[in-house]
């Protein structure tokens, strides 16, 4: 049996006409669940369409890291560089893949300012911009020299004294 959605005008007739008819008999839990199943069924649909999208994009940017790793050894070797160890190979893949991530989402690397004020109690706000992808963010090299001392310049310029109490 095939269900017409809540807001249609066929529905807001049948409760007008009907509601107290079926208040009357106790069907008001059955309505009740037919709308609640309504909403589950499209916020599931929601659900289903977004992890297809985000599906898609990791398997781009998968193809776009292997293209990339694939340049980048290749240019290494016509370089006559060699990579020592699995570490190492690990670490190129790592970067390149995380390259790729970082090119497909880039709105996952910027900050979300959307709650200042409403949710942390301050409109007070800055960004620092660190080289490198998700990875690299946290263990590479450039990142860490920029990202310790960025942290610590802001928290310095907002570092207010406090007064001591009066005894």
């Amino acid at each position: 049996m095939t269900s017409i959605p809540d807001g249609s005008p066929w529905v807001a007739a049948a409760e007008r006409i009907y509601g107290p008819l079926a208040d009357a008999f106790g069907l008001r839990p059955a309505r009740d669940a037919c709308k609640t199943w309504w909403e589950l069924a499209s916020a599931h649909l929601a659900e289903v369409i977004a992890n297809a999208q985000v599906a898609g994009v990791v398997a781009a940017a998968t193809f776009d890291g292997m293209g990339r790793l694939t340049q980048r050894l290749e240019r290494l070797q016509s370089e006559g560089q060699a990579i020592s160890s699995p570490t190492a190979l690990l670490r190129v893949g790592l970067s390149e893949f995380d390259g790729a991530m970082h090119a497909a989402m880039p709105g996952t690397s910027t900050a979300c300012s959307c709650g200042q004020g409403r949710h942390f109690g301050t409109t007070d706000y800055a960004e620092l911009s660190v080289p490198g992808g998700h990875i690299g963010t946290f263990v590479g090299g450039k990142a860490q020299a920029v990202l310790a001392p960025g942290i610590a310049d802001w928290l310095e310029a907002r570092n207010r004294p406090t007064k001591k109490p009066r005894r």
